[in-house]
């Protein structure tokens, strides 16, 4: 009898608490709750998701951009074989190129993929002979400040490159190479940096200064591939 009695009490105190539990989530507020934490996680597996999705059709037009930009030049603009575009001129592909990788830039401002192609974008202006227009596009570039990106180091690189092109701008380059080879953090070759102060000092009408970069430039980088012209360039100007 004891053993019935103490059965039929644990079976009511089950029941209590089943009884008890179900309506603590029945309650509205508890619902309510539950579904904000619900609604919560749906949103954010979809931003997830959809940022992922996004970042994917980002590259996909990043390259179909850079393909365009590494197309062959033929006779004809015809498909070549595997697939890849060939074009009458280069200005004709770089038009091209130039327009998709402004599209990219555009439609996918905030990504990494929209910060490739607006430094892509000038360097197809620098291949187009509109170097005033490249000066400013790479300058916007080289403005960002955005932890990891590479882009800007690199169009402070180009900048200094296309000034060295122009008369009389040899000063400006020297202004950039300077500045890179002191900032610590561009990634750039330290020996492409000395090489390009030197001829941008030579350029300057600066001979002295430009010899001691091409040595400086042996000296620090013997097996360099640019020592061999700086050794040479050492002692063209030893006879100035």
């Amino acid at each position: 009898m004891d053993k019935e009695l103490r059965n039929e009490l644990k079976h009511d105190e089950v029941s209590d608490a089943l009884q008890e539990a179900r309506g603590f989530l029945t309650r509205s507020e508890v619902v309510k709750a539950a579904l904000a934490v619900i609604g919560l996680f749906l949103v954010l597996a979809g931003l997830y998701y959809g940022q992922k999705y996004r970042a994917s059709s980002a590259e996909s037009a990043f390259a179909r951009a850079t393909e365009v930009y590494h197309a062959q030049v033929g006779a004809a603009a015809s498909p070549a074989p595997g697939g890849s575009q060939t074009f009458a001129t280069s200005a004709e592909k770089f038009q091209k190129a130039k327009t998709m990788f402004d599209e990219v830039a555009k439609t996918y401002s905030s990504m990494p993929a929209g910060r490739r192609a607006r430094y892509y974008s000038a360097l197809c202006l620098v291949e187009l002979g509109l170097l005033n227009e490249a000066e400013a596009a790479l300058k916007e570039v080289a403005a960002v400040r955005e932890a990891g990106a590479v882009e800007p180091a690199m169009a402070r690189l180009r900048l200094a490159e296309i000034l060295l092109q122009q008369p009389g701008r040899g000063k400006d380059a020297v202004a950039y190479y300077k500045a890179l080879i002191a900032d610590e953090t561009t990634g750039i070759p330290k020996d492409r940096l000395l090489f390009g102060l030197a001829e941008s000092l030579e350029s300057s009408g600066e001979k002295l200064e430009a010899r001691r970069a091409y040595s400086d430039l042996v000296n620090r980088h013997p097996q360099s591939p640019y020592a061999q012209d700086a050794r040479q360039k050492v002692d063209a100007l030893a006879s100035l």
